[in-house]
């Protein structure tokens, strides 16, 4: 079994496991239908100093944009209970 592929199973069966609320570097995080890739890039290939820009920029300003590797757009929102919704933009 090639490793790329192997690599993409066991992230989907950790997404689909899990349902839609996730952990990443300790903040809680609710994934949007349609916003799975953008989890999966937060989540696995950046590194922790890296994703966790985005959560800082979020509680901050309320939002954070990015994108992938793929060139795909993504907010990660903060909510006053502490949480943070991740969805994917047009």
């Amino acid at each position: 079994m090639p490793y790329a592929w192997r690599n993409d199973t066991i992230r989907m069966y950790h997404f689909k496991f899990y349902m839609n609320t996730q952990i990443i570097n300790g903040h809680k995080i609710t994934v949007e239908e349609g916003a799975e890739k953008g989890y999966e890039y937060m989540k696995f290939d950046l590194q922790m100093n890296e994703s966790e820009v985005f959560f800082r920029e979020a509680k901050r300003m309320g939002k954070a944009d990015f994108e992938d590797d793929q060139e795909r757009n993504f907010s990660l929102k903060y909510s006053s209970n502490g949480t943070y919704t991740l969805s994917r933009r047009p």
